[in-house]
This record gives structure tokens, C-alpha cells and sequence, in this order.
């Protein structure tokens, strides 16, 4: 006997709903994954190839590149120096590489926005809101020009993500290293043992 056209579609209702649900998963992890992966992609290489000539404090930085080789480094001065420590030392294992400064503004663009879409994806309820505020609020912008304060905010951010998850020293370590960097950094010291402050 022929099926009747409501018979039929309720058959068709029924093989939907029995597909797996961990096909729909993978489907939408795959999508996610994509979706961060163009994210990614696209602000990592607009602010890493930039010009020299794109933001106020590029070309200082440029040329600070350029004469890193010829620096003196010690670990007494890494949060003391004009130019802290770390991102001295950054400056000349890059130079080393490759004595080109489009790879310091490339490294720097590929670990910022890494850290920045990381921590987005682990705490927002709403991914596409935060990504528009971190463009609308200037805090993308800040790394066309503010490549130290930009890297250093970028590893709090991870050190952040690790004391949600009550890994103290790690956080702490994190931190400090980020004031490498830039000295700044060293202010979410002062919120850590805030953070465990039950009021």
C-alpha cells in the first residue's frame, strides 16, 4: 500500500531527529573552528604586515629593531630599561632570524590575536559581540602602534584564563613575564589576591 503524503513526512521527521547528535557536534565545532581560524587569519595578517608608516610609535620601534643587536641586555634591567628587558631580548631573537622588521610586527600581530580570540572563546557567551567590542573599543587597534603595551595585555590575559582556573603560580609567572614586556603588566598583580577575596 502507498504511504499517505502525512504518513511520509512524518517518516522523513522521524530519520531527521534520529541523526546523532554527535554529528551535529562536529558540525558545529568544524564551524566554530573556521569561523576563528578567518578571525584569526585576517587581523593577524592586517596588522602584521602593516607599513612602518601606520601608527604613532611604529617607526620607533622599527628602528629600535634594527639596532637591537648592538644593545646591552641584563636581567638586572628587564623591568627598569627604556625598552624592558624581554621585549629586547624578542627584538633580538627575531633580528637573528630574520633582520627584517615585518617579522617583529607578524610575531607580535600572530600572539596577540591569539590571546585576545583565545580568552574570547573560553569566557564569552556571545562570540561575534566580543570580537565587535575588541574592534570598536580600539583594543585591535592599539596593536598598529602599541606593539609592547598590545603583547603585554595579550599574555595577562592568558595568565587571566589560568587563575579562573586557580593555577596560581602560573598566573603569577605569566604576569610577570608580561611586565617584560611592558611594565604595566605588573598592575593585574595587584588583582590577583583581590580575586580571592570573597566579599
Amino acid at each position: 500500500s502507498t504511504l499517505s503524503p502525512s504518513s511520509a513526512a512524518s517518516d522523513v521527521y522521524k530519520r531527521q531527529i534520529n541523526i546523532p547528535i554527535s554529528k551535529n557536534k562536529i558540525n558545529e565545532k568544524m564551524s566554530s573552528f573556521f569561523a576563528y581560524a578567518i578571525t584569526f587569519t585576517v587581523l593577524a595578517l592586517i596588522s602584521g604586515l602593516k607599513s612602518i608608516n601606520i601608527g604613532n610609535d611604529t617607526q620607533v620601534y622599527a628602528n629600535l629593531f634594527y639596532q637591537s643587536p648592538s644593545i646591552n641586555t641584563q636581567l638586572s634591567g628587564l623591568f627598569s630599561q627604556r625598552f624592558e628587558g624581554g621585549y629586547l631580548i624578542l627584538n633580538k631573537l627575531l633580528y637573528g632570524l630574520y633582520p627584517n622588521v615585518q617579522l617583529l610586527f607578524i610575531t607580535i600581530s600572530v600572539i596577540v590575536v591569539f590571546c585576545w580570540l583565545f580568552t574570547i572563546h573560553q569566557f564569552s557567551s556571545n562570540i561575534s559581540a566580543s570580537i565587535f567590542l575588541f574592534l570598536t573599543f580600539r583594543l585591535y587597534f592599539m596593536l598598529l602602534s602599541n606593539l609592547r603595551q598590545s603583547l603585554a595585555m595579550g599574555i595577562v590575559l592568558i595568565s587571566f584564563y589560568f587563575l579562573n582556573k586557580n593555577k596560581l603560580l602560573i598566573s603569577v609567572l605569566l604576569t610577570l613575564f608580561a611586565a617584560t614586556f611592558h611594565v604595566s603588566a605588573l598592575v593585574f598583580i595587584i588583582y590577583i589576591p583581590v580575586s580571592y577575596t570573597h566579599l
